[in-house]
């Protein structure tokens, strides 16, 4: 695998993130999560060179999709154009998160009081 280009911090891993989105179908962006504000600015010195965009889009499959885990930081994890563009799956997993928190929600509220 090439050296040039970003590497993956901390992993072991040689490879480039072009490298590695040539053969993602399903890229993943796991950023700056609930609780962890004060981690931020280490996190992001890390991931420098790490968002995905729609030039590292160009390299992965043409069928590719992309995930994120939210709260979305745009422009610093993942671009706006690709976190609101045709290959985001973000908008179901939303949909989907409200309907397992809702779903939650309801089995805890029709417990029986003890």
């Amino acid at each position: 695998m090439s050296t040039t280009g970003p590497q993956l911090p901390g992993t072991g891993h040689d490879a480039t993130l072009q490298e590695l989105a040539a053969g993602a179908e399903v890229p993943v962006v796991d950023g700056l999560t609930i609780g962890q504000e004060a981690e931020r600015e280490r996190r992001r010195s890390d991931l420098a060179g790490f968002t995905i965009d729609t030039a590292l889009l160009d390299v992965a499959p043409a069928h590719a999709l992309v995930m994120h885990y939210l709260p979305a930081h745009r422009g610093e994890e993942i671009a706006a154009d690709v976190l609101d563009g045709p290959c985001s799956l973000v908008p179901r997993q939303v949909e989907n998160r409200l309907h397992a928190v809702k779903a939650i929600l309801a089995a805890l509220l029709s417990y029986p009081e003890a």
